[in-house]
């Protein structure tokens, strides 16, 4: 009788041998027929570039606007780890490129008229504008106060310079004792930023920085804010 059990006990324990091994070979089987799973990898995050877009010059302006503000302008940064620094709102302008047009139709290179460490007053204006005409008086009257300061100063009509003759006449009738150019288009949208209208008056401090810029002419407004600046610069 013993032997009977150990004999069945036997047979149990080699069919289960028996049904393992199978099931094994069916499992390494399935792994033989089955593709390698692709493998996964995160792109690698991408370097942050530093940005080379180059700041409107108008941007750098003391005072937004129809609104006027006076500051004294501080030196430039001194250049960090030999990097070089960046340039001023005046030094853009000097190697920009731009060319004005003189009355008698030369045309003149603007780095030739703007001097490194000078004081400067760059003004937009036309001949159809009456506030630029209002303007005018005030004009001659800072030529002849700060000329001799060594302010440099440079009146940019925007009229067509195909209308030399009739500006150059304009010009002699007023008196207009300072510079008078005709302003190439595209220097005339840098730095007013799409602003319309004239006059458009910029004061640059030694430094090249913006130290006010003033759209329009209300002396009772505008002169003040321009003597302030004007002095702020020295």
């Amino acid at each position: 009788m013993k032997r009977l059990w150990v004999f069945a006990i036997l047979m149990v324990g080699a069919g289960l041998a028996v049904f393992l091994n199978l099931g094994l070979s069916q499992v390494a089987a399935q792994r033989r027929q089955a593709p390698p799973a692709a493998r996964t990898t995160t792109p690698p995050t991408p370097t942050p570039q530093p940005s080379t877009a180059g700041i409107p010059i108008y941007e750098s302006s003391a005072s937004s606007s129809h609104s006027s503000s006076s500051t004294k302008s501080t030196a430039p940064t001194k250049p960090v780890n030999g990097q070089r620094r960046q340039l001023s709102p005046l030094d853009q302008l000097r190697v920009g490129g731009f060319n004005l047009v003189a009355l008698d139709g030369t045309e003149v290179p603007i780095e030739k008229l703007l001097m490194a460490g000078h004081p400067t007053l760059i003004q937009f204006w036309q001949t159809r504008c009456e506030q630029s005409h209002a303007q005018i008086a005030y004009m001659n009257d800072v030529a002849e106060r700060y000329r001799q300061r060594g302010l440099v100063m440079l009146a940019l009509t925007i009229d067509n310079p195909l209308q030399r003759r009739e500006v150059g006449a304009f010009v002699r009738q007023e008196r207009m004792n300072y510079p008078v150019y005709f302003a190439p288009s595209n220097l005339y949208r840098l730095m007013s930023g799409g602003a319309t209208g004239t006059p458009q008056t910029y004061i640059f401090s030694r430094e090249g920085r913006i130290a006010s810029r003033l759209i329009g002419w209300e002396p009772k407004r505008w002169r003040p804010a321009l003597e302030a600046a004007l002095e702020a610069t020295y």
